[in-house]
């Protein structure tokens, strides 16, 4: 019980303190030394859309959720999540368990090469971590087995949550990792009307997973990278700077839509977590009953 205790607290803190630098960020906008982009450098021939430094370095603390949500449960040290979605006379846990190693291995292989600077090969392995991840994120859809106390209701949930966070930010710095490739590869900036493109595209995307899977988190994450690119602080020179003002006049413009589906969802989840909370108070409440009259018979 004392390691269960322990582990859950940490998980509490852990998603706490994630969620904290994804406010304070939004709110504060305070740009980094890595944001100051020098256009007359080719090697710094950053991709426009792509959100400031502070915006994708978070990556740290959504893997300490992810770990936690996914193996490092206070249920238990082998992978209460693995063990509630896997089917036990399957392999699906031997599958899902391999998965999180290449997850691992491959998350370090990209932050090494982020040090490295290797522009060109940090996608390919971010890929790979998107790869490794992706059944964690598709098993969240299935049926599962009940929680059975007020506990196990909240370790799903932040469970559950850290999953879809920890995958929907990978998603876009995999997008965001690509055209960074694309646009170094390229030598130069890209015209407006293909920012433009690019832009609609990834919005696009946002709203049909939105819609097809009703998953708050997109909302969140798509805030998250909107409000990186419209307080992004860069100096640029000639086309480029009218591009990128262009591009965050239009962020600034969409960022409140994404926010308040972002509040709507966010309420609605909460009604349905304290049901939950609710209806696990009451089983727990009829089987104390039955006990007690089952004793005093």
């Amino acid at each position: 019980m004392a390691l269960e205790a322990t582990l859950l607290v940490l998980q509490i803190m852990v998603t706490t303190d994630c969620l904290r630098t994804f406010i304070v960020a939004a709110t504060a906008a305070v740009p980094t030394d890595f944001d100051a982009v020098n256009a007359t450098d080719a090697q710094d021939l950053f991709n426009l859309l792509a959100p400031p430094s502070y915006v994708l370095c978070v990556w740290m603390q959504l893997f300490l959720c992810f770990t936690f949500g996914v193996w490092l449960g206070p249920k238990s040290t082998a992978g209460t999540f693995i063990a509630r979605y896997s089917t036990p006379a399957s392999r699906e846990a031997l599958f899902l368990s391999l998965a999180l190693g290449v997850t691992s291995i491959s998350a370090i292989l990209w932050d090494s090469l982020m040090l490295l600077d290797r522009r060109c090969l940090a996608p390919i392995a971010l890929l790979f971590v998107w790869c490794g991840s992706l059944p964690f994120y598709l098993v969240l859809s299935r049926s599962y087995r009940a929680p059975n106390t007020l506990v196990d209701v909240i370790i799903f949930t932040l469970g559950e949550f850290s999953v879809r966070l920890y995958f929907t930010w990978l998603t876009g710095a995999v997008i965001f990792g690509v055209l960074d490739t694309l646009q170094y590869l390229h030598g130069d900036y890209f015209s407006y009307t293909v920012y433009v493109q690019l832009m609609g595209a990834m919005l696009a995307l946002a709203f049909g997973l939105y819609m097809q899977s009703r998953d708050p988190v997109v909302a969140l994450m798509a805030t998250w990278f909107l409000v990186g690119l419209a307080y992004r602080k860069c100096t640029f020179e000639g086309d480029a700077k009218e591009t990128f003002e262009k591009l965050q006049t239009a962020a600034l413009v969409i960022k409140p839509v994404f926010l308040l589906v972002l509040i709507f969802d966010a309420v609605r989840n909460l009604c349905h977590f304290l049901q939950n909370v609710s209806t696990t108070v009451i089983h727990l409440e009829v089987e104390v009953e039955d006990i007690t009259l089952t004793s005093s018979i």
